[in-house]
């Protein structure tokens, strides 16, 4: 049970932040975020910190922090820029979390056990193409790892290791800024609030059960997003500490691995979904109550087509990027 809700956990940032079917470069996922006849709609940067979004509707305002993670753990930046997402606020909100928790992990690993590991005499190496172990193996250095190391890992158990041991071994962290900005809430005494909760778990099982042939596509991508990272991250967390959007835009993307996994199951891009759905749905709720409230969310479905800000813009939201 020691690996199984390291690894629901793991799956869970995975589906919060499921990238559109269809693939993208950076430049086109934020090109295509907002419609072109949406003229109340602008996104400039800010030397002074973060990039922050400011949206309207009659008496209501909600400032939304928006996050690219990971971010290297000793990124200098500017924290106390964001006082003034907090400043005035009645309450911060977070995106959906899932319901998943020890219970179900033990849960899970005492009856899908057998969804986690290669079958019996197989090793992972021996399941790939030889192209693909080379590869693989390679990414699992930058990862500070062997291949050997995921021997006995399904496959898609393994694109989602890899990814964990490549954050640690760099130092990177998907918990920044949302920790530090919870931390000024409380100090504060804004409440936080997460906008919903769902059932995690049949989303987990359907990926985890499908053929390793249709998982190892995953892999791939977990391979090519370890090579990016390695190479943008930190470049991609300088610029949105500095509310560098131009540079953002030519180092983040969203993680292919994302992309592969609401590919290969309705499930998990059902789950997508219904995440954006319930931040739009608690953001208008929001508005619609007045006042100032404050959001921390990521990049990816805030600004990605059809993503959080061109619905709100379509409900008759003004959004601003603030002087």
């Amino acid at each position: 049970m020691a690996n199984s809700r390291p690894l629901l956990a793991l799956m869970a940032a995975l589906l919060l932040g499921v990238a559109p079917v269809c693939a993208q470069t950076p430049a086109e996922i934020w090109s295509s975020s907002l419609p072109a006849d949406v003229e109340h709609v602008t996104v400039t940067a800010d030397a002074r910190g973060p990039a922050i979004w400011r949206l309207s509707r009659g008496s209501g305002e909600i400032r939304v922090l928006g996050t690219i993670g990971p971010m290297p753990e000793d990124l200098e930046w500017n924290a106390a820029s964001l006082a003034r997402l907090i400043d005035g606020a009645r309450q911060l909100l977070l995106p959906p979390a899932p319901d998943a928790g020890l219970v179900d992990a033990a849960w899970f690993y005492l009856w899908h056990g057998d969804l986690l590991r290669q079958p019996d005499g197989q090793t992972l190496q021996q399941a790939l193409p030889a192209p693909l172990a080379a590869r693989f193996a390679q990414a699992a250095r930058l990862a500070g790892k062997s291949g050997s190391d995921y021997a006995d890992d399904a496959t898609l158990v393994a694109a989602m290791r890899l990814q964990r041991d490549f954050l640690k071994s760099r130092d990177l962290t998907r918990r920044e800024p949302r920790r530090t900005v919870e931390r000024m809430a409380r100090r504060a005494h804004v409440p936080v609030r997460r906008m919903g909760e769902f059932d995690l778990m049949p989303t987990v099982r359907a990926v985890l059960a499908l053929p390793q042939a249709r998982q190892r596509a995953c892999l791939v991508q977990a391979v090519d997003d370890t090579m990016r990272q390695a190479r943008d991250a930190a470049a991609a967390a300088d610029a949105w500490a500095d509310g560098d959007i131009e540079q953002v835009k030519a180092h983040y993307a969203e993680t292919k691995l994302l992309e592969c996994v609401a590919q290969i199951s309705p499930q998990a891009a059902g789950v997508n979904a219904l995440s954006v759905g319930l931040i739009v749905k608690g953001l208008d709720a929001a508005l619609s109550e007045g006042g100032k409230s404050a959001a921390v969310i990521s990049i990816g479905p805030l600004l990605r087509q059809g993503g959080v800000l061109e619905q709100l813009a379509a409900m008759g939201v003004t959004i601003t990027y603030p002087e």
